[in-house]
């Protein structure tokens, strides 16, 4: 039995893209 099925899967590698995107965003314009 599979924890994640692929739309789980999915979903959070979108959530995880997201968060990376906004937190290097955050990192570009507290640093220059």
């Amino acid at each position: 039995m599979f924890l994640y099925s692929d739309f789980d899967r999915n979903l959070l590698n979108e959530c995880v893209a997201k968060f990376r995107d906004q937190i290097s965003t955050t990192y570009k314009s507290f640093w220059l």
